[in-house]
């Protein structure tokens, strides 16, 4: 354990200015980013992507100190790179003031959220999303709502997440010995890149998905390729698959002709089609190779596409400790290139959201020395620790990406997935005496019940 990267242990001040019905004029937020045994940590800057969030928030401060300690390791890119923490605090801070003008937490997040697209903040070009439909969607559950009680709290969350850096990223397509290569410049990283690859292909060019495989290309070989980093995969995918099968279509076209005279059509299956009814699949059309690279710019800062997240969680007190026992999410990926590929990595990405609410954690004593020496030290949850995670699609396909796809499918859940829970906490604890109780940490002790009773 002392060997891995953590999350980022990050204190927040923040301090709103808003008015008597709830609408926020500005955030002025400083945080202080203790990165170990480290020079810099990049994850204190990247929430300049999300300064404000799903929020129409234009009066900004940002601050912030990077802190250098005797910690080891120190922070690494764990699972959303420094946004989940900023999230989590953006929420705490809507629930404050709803709490402190004694308004439906709920209102005032529909008061702030970002209405009409594109929205261009001081920070970034938030291209296309409907938050307030996401919450709408949220508030309809009246199913969860109603399994609230003294010993079951619900929580509600809202969040967006700065994917898909500007950059490139190219493809090599191939044909070779009867099937359709696609060439990779990255490794496998677990995220379903490649069958994302092949799917898009296999779509594009209208062909049975077993005409179509994969490789990792020798650096010698590769175009420019950056790879999953930034959760950009599912734009610069799709952005130079498309380019790649275009071209390669073309070249097709013409040998076609050469075989078949100038009156032919594409159809389904791979075939070119005479006007006499001769047909040739582009498998025997002879090998053929192209290289596309795709190239995107943000029209603000560093990111393209937003995608947006609403969730509900449900979390029961029983036998000491806050049990989480249903979680439901609504979340706009864009266009959706493989949804069952989506939905695992935004169960994943909440999986995740929700221990980071309620039990793992680097321990450190007051000098320190690291506590946490094995993952059964760390709090990591097992299957019969994470509920039912329900995952609802609302596409709101991008104008600016290819294919109105969105990355940060599996990042943006995170964050929005701890807020909701601890949201759902404080609900708990409010509803069994503690009125005044405010979480400002996490993971959540059990131990606050009592306290705050």
């Amino acid at each position: 354990m002392a060997s891995n990267s953590s999350g980022p242990e990050r204190r927040f001040r923040i301090k709103a200015y808003f008015d008597g019905d709830g609408v926020i004029k500005g955030l002025d937020i400083s945080i202080w980013e203790d990165a170990g045994a480290s020079r810099s940590s990049g994850q204190a800057f990247k929430p300049l992507g999300i300064l404000a969030g799903p929020y129409k928030i234009r009066n900004l401060r940002y601050n912030a100190t990077v802190v250098a300690t005797n910690k080891n390791p120190p922070a690494g890119a764990f699972r959303g790179a420094g946004t989940p923490p900023h999230t989590w605090a953006l929420e705490r801070v809507m629930d404050a003031i709803a709490d402190e003008l004694n308004m439906d937490r709920a209102e005032v997040r529909r008061r702030n959220l970002i209405d009409s697209f594109p929205y261009e903040a001081p920070y970034a070009y938030y291209d296309s999303g409907n938050p307030k439909g996401l919450l709408e969607l949220a508030l309809s559950r009246n199913d969860l709502f109603s399994l609230r009680d003294g010993n079951t709290g619900v929580g509600i969350a809202v969040s967006t997440d700065p994917s898909t850096p500007q950059g490139t990223e190219g493809i090599k397509l191939r044909i070779r010995n009867g099937k359709i290569v696609v060439g990779l410049g990255f490794g496998g990283e677990g995220q379903g890149n490649e069958h994302t690859a092949v799917k898009l292909v296999s779509q594009l060019l209208d062909v049975p998905m077993d005409w179509v495989t994969y490789e990792y290309l020798p650096s010698d070989e590769s175009p420019e390729a950056f790879g999953p980093g930034g959760s950009r995969m599912a734009v610069f995918t799709a952005g130079a698959v498309l380019g790649a099968v275009e071209e390669l279509r073309a070249r097709l076209y013409n040998k076609a002709v050469k075989v078949l005279g100038s009156n032919i059509t594409y159809e389904r299956g791979g075939h070119f089609r005479s006007s006499d009814g001769r047909r040739v699949s582009i498998l025997e059309l002879g090998d053929e190779e192209v290289t596309f690279t795709y190239t995107a710019e943000a029209k603000i800062g560093r990111y393209i596409a937003y995608p947006f997240a609403c969730d509900i969680a449900v979390v029961r007190y029983e036998d000491g400790r806050f049990k989480p026992i249903k979680h439901v999410v609504y979340l706009d990926p864009g266009n959706v290139i493989d949804e069952e590929l989506v939905k695992e990595q935004v169960m994943g990405g909440t999986a995740i959201g929700i221990s980071l609410a309620l039990y793992e954690a680097y321990k450190y004593d007051e000098d320190g020395n690291l506590l946490t020496l094995s993952l059964g030290d760390y709090g990591l949850p097992t299957a019969m620790d994470i509920p039912e995670i329900e995952v609802h699609l609302v596409p709101s396909p991008s104008p600016v990406t290819p294919m109105g796809v969105k990355g940060g499918i599996g990042e943006v859940p995170v964050g929005v997935a701890a807020a909701a829970v601890t949201s759902a906490v404080e609900d708990i604890l409010r509803r069994r005496g503690g009125s005044k109780v405010r979480i400002d940490k996490v993971p959540i002790d059990p131990s606050l019940l009592a306290e705050s009773i």
